[in-house]
């Protein structure tokens, strides 16, 4: 049994040393914290509850030791790629090195990469270190899932076409360079060559 009154002894059920000091009823249930309750009723709930939640991950790591051995996993890669991996690492070290791996959730995730003022490319570098090294934690036993499995990013935002009315139009023309006069003689004159050795070959 899960519940045990810390006021009776379950062997001689006589009263404990502990009787009438603090809460009665302590829940021990495997994966677990032990937890303590002045009622039955509530101790019993916790233990129905506790029955169908996962346990807690058994094994201790910060998010910055999972990013470490992920980043170790990809000195493989070429120079540049490998420059490019540490430069995302960097920028989730900065923000989520010192927190447990347990204890990150999809939605600090979801609002830290929302909020990173890198643009659109970066921010998926910079998202998949964080998937990366959370995936180590999962596999290390150090957190029971990733935070990470669902984040999407926003794609940039299309700027409206702008059209030029009539007088914008109008002082563009105006200010642009004018055309030299040579230009002017260059053209005919270019047809009427052009014509006449047409005329040339076809007689």
């Amino acid at each position: 049994m899960a519940v045990d009154d810390l006021w009776i002894s379950k062997r001689t059920k006589q009263r404990t040393d502990r009787y009438g000091k603090g809460l009665r009823y302590r829940v021990r249930v495997p994966g677990h914290p032990a937890k303590s309750f002045r009622t039955r009723d509530a101790a019993l709930l916790a233990e129905a509850r506790m029955r169908t939640e996962k346990p807690r991950a058994s094994v201790a790591m910060t998010v910055g030791e999972a990013l470490e051995m992920w980043l170790a996993g990809k000195k493989g890669l070429r120079p540049r790629g490998y420059e490019a991996a540490a430069n995302a690492a960097a920028h989730v070290r900065a923000r989520w090195e010192l927190e447990k791996a347990q204890d990150v959730r999809p939605y600090e995730v979801q609002a830290w990469i929302a909020g990173h003022p890198l643009g659109q490319a970066s921010k998926h570098k910079i998202l998949q270190a964080l998937a990366g090294a959370m995936k180590v934690a999962v596999q290390s036993g150090a957190s029971e899932s990733n935070p990470c499995d669902g984040v999407t990013i926003a794609k940039g935002r299309t700027r409206d076409a702008h059209f030029l009315d009539v007088a914008q139009v109008a002082k563009v023309a105006g200010s642009a360079a004018p055309t030299p006069p040579w230009c002017g003689f260059w053209r005919p004159a270019a047809r009427a060559s052009a014509s006449a050795w047409r005329s040339m070959w076809a007689t």
